[in-house]
Order: C-alpha cells, then sequence, then structure tokens
C-alpha cells in the first residue's frame, strides 16, 4: 500500500480492486453515458427551452427566475402545490379562477419536464439484457452504493433481484420509512443522493413506481402528476450545491440517504464523478465522513483535478484508475 498517496499514476481498475473489495461506491453521470451518450445533457431545463414549441409560458419562465429554482423542476411544481394548497385554505376570491391558473403552470412545467426527459433518456427496450446484467454485477461487489443520477439504469439493473439489493422501498406500499432502515444480511444498500425518475414524493411520504413495471416506468413518469394527486418528483438534476442542500434536507429520504453517507467508512470508490464546485455537498459528507482510502476514476490524467483531490483529502489515501477498465466504464455498455 506504500507509494501510491501522493502518486498520480492512471492505474487500470484490476490492479487496485483488492484494496476496494465490498467497500462502497460513489456513482456519478459519468456511469450513465457510458452507457448513453444523451445522458450528457446535464440541464434537463435547458433541454426543455431548447425546443421552440416547448410548453412552458412566458409567466412559467418567471416562475423559475423569481423563485431562484436554478432550472430545478422538482422546486417549482412542490411551489405550485404549495401555493394551491394555501389559496384553498385561505378561500381567496374568485378562488376557482386562480386554481385554474395554477394548475395551468403545474401542467405546463410538468410537460416541459416530461419532454426534456423523454428527449435525453435512453428507452428500456433500446438496452440489452446483457447491459443490465452486467451492471447489476458490477454494483452486486460493493456493500452500499451511491448514487448521484437521476436517470433509471441502476434501478432498472438491480430491480429483478430483491434478495441482492436492498432500496428501503420494501414495504407492501413501496414507500419510505425512515423508522423501518434496518438492513439485515449482506444485501447491497441502494440509495439516490439526489433522488432518481422513479421516486415520487405525495402526501408528505416518498414513494416508487413498482418493481412490476418494468419499462413502462417513463410512461407512468409521465401519467402519474394530475395536481390533485398531489404528486412532485425527488430528483435533484439542477442547482448549486447550496440549492441541492436545502432540497435534500425538505425530503425524509433525501436527508436519510444523505445522513449515511455522511457515516460512511473506511474505503471509497468513486466511478463517473467530478465532484465539481455544484456537488460540494458530497465533497463536504466526505469530509465529514471517515474514509482512509478513496479510489477515483479518470478518463486521463489530470493534475489540477488531482492536486485539488489531494487538498479536499489530505488524510485519505488516493488511488487514481482509469474508467474503461473498470466493469462500469467498460465500451461494452455503449448503446
Amino acid at each position: 500500500m506504500q507509494g501510491f498517496k501522493r502518486h498520480s499514476e492512471l492505474h487500470s481498475w484490476e490492479n487496485i480492486e483488492q484494496h476496494f473489495r465490498r467497500s462502497t461506491i460513489l456513482i456519478g453521470n459519468g456511469a450513465s453515458c457510458a452507457v448513453w451518450d444523451k445522458f450528457r445533457y446535464s440541464s434537463l431545463y435547458q433541454q426543455a427551452l431548447s425546443n421552440s414549441n416547448h410548453p412552458l409560458s412566458d409567466s412559467d419562465i418567471q416562475l423559475f427566475t423569481d423563485w431562484e429554482a436554478n432550472g430545478n423542476f422538482e422546486k417549482v411544481l412542490a411551489n405550485l402545490l404549495i401555493t394551491r394548497k394555501t389559496n384553498t385554505i385561505l378561500g381567496q376570491p374568485n378562488n376557482s379562477e386562480i386554481q385554474e391558473i395554477i394548475r395551468e403552470r403545474y401542467n405546463n412545467v410538468r410537460n416541459a419536464l416530461v419532454e426534456a426527459v423523454q428527449k435525453v433518456h435512453v428507452e428500456w427496450s433500446v438496452v440489452s439484457p446483457n447491459i443490465f446484467n452486467s451492471i447489476q454485477e458490477a454494483l452486486s461487489k460493493y456493500s452500499c452504493v451511491y448514487s448521484t443520477n437521476y436517470d433509471l439504469l441502476i434501478y432498472w439493473s438491480i430491480m429483478s433481484n430483491k434478495t441482492l439489493f436492498k432500496d428501503y422501498f420494501w414495504n407492501g406500499q413501496q414507500r419510505f420509512d425512515i423508522t423501518d432502515t434496518e438492513i439485515r444480511g449482506n444485501s447491497t444498500r441502494v440509495l439516490y443522493l439526489h433522488g432518481a425518475l422513479h421516486l415520487y414524493r405525495q402526501a408528505g411520504r416518498t414513494r416508487k413506481l413498482g418493481n412490476s413495471s418494468g419499462g413502462t416506468i417513463l410512461n407512468q413518469f409521465e401519467n402519474l402528476w394530475a395536481i390533485e394527486n398531489d404528486v412532485t418528483p425527488v430528483f435533484i438534476a439542477e442547482g448549486s450545491s447550496r440549492e441541492k442542500l436545502e432540497s435534500i434536507y425538505k425530503s425524509d429520504y433525501l436527508s436519510f440517504a444523505y445522513s449515511e453517507f455522511q457515516k460512511h467508512k473506511d474505503s471509497l470508490v468513486v466511478f463517473g464523478h467530478s465532484l465539481g464546485e455544484s456537488d460540494q455537498h458530497l465533497i463536504n459528507a466526505m469530509k465529514t465522513a471517515n474514509i482512509n482510502k478513496i479510489a477515483i476514476s479518470m478518463r486521463q490524467l489530470d493534475e489540477v483535478f488531482i492536486a485539488k483531490l489531494h487538498r479536499d483529502f489530505p488524510s485519505s489515501e488516493l488511488f487514481f484508475f482509469n474508467a474503461q477498465s473498470h466493469p462500469l466504464g467498460d465500451p461494452s455498455l455503449k448503446v
């Protein structure tokens, strides 16, 4: 183990894998892009606006600005639901007219989000079972998987094995229960630090779309959100680190996931994650945790990035490895 700490050599994963058996892995957008190039489009809000026929009106766009949403659809949709409830409680004059305006705003924002997701997300039927199996096998080698990706690739890959993977939605109602989070045995825990497309909030509780939905989850994602259902998505695809952390602490599930990440000990693999400025809250969580070894994937050596990581984690032993040498970066996964 001596000699790795300050070296900026780019290793093959197989040469350092022995030091990270049954460790925890933090997965970023690079893992999704290894399968589907369109996931490189990081801003769903800009994707929505790029369509000249998008459903967002000038008033809708103003909501993103005035509420300082920074492209965060979840925040705007949640605020519209709060506004609707408040007007109902206060019995505003011309209430039905006001409620109809709110409904229109909500539907426009929802439809813009759905259209943007459909433009960038790969269809379940396009991904071969071999790819899902390869991702499942790769993830099963870790004790815990933390993902910051909103897409469905991890969910689709693990949903066929409820014994091997545990995602904390194991009761019959597919609902997260903060009082029921104990995991027994050696199952791989899976937590979505920024939420995901299959997660939604209803009546203050975080739920997930059922496994039996298979490839139709994207359709359910579209059809779920009638404003009367009091439903908002649980995923953070935009925003600064501060805004992401604010959204995390407003959610029972996301705050639990973040707390678990802060408690992490021993070794950590970081795959496909830039650990950039917008994810400073993750870096802070890693500093809080007691991590003695960190392996970080890279496409090529980046001395500036490496120097930053050494400053951020001066007490951790750092390894750098070629992303394509890891099973999650295998070129054969590309669709």
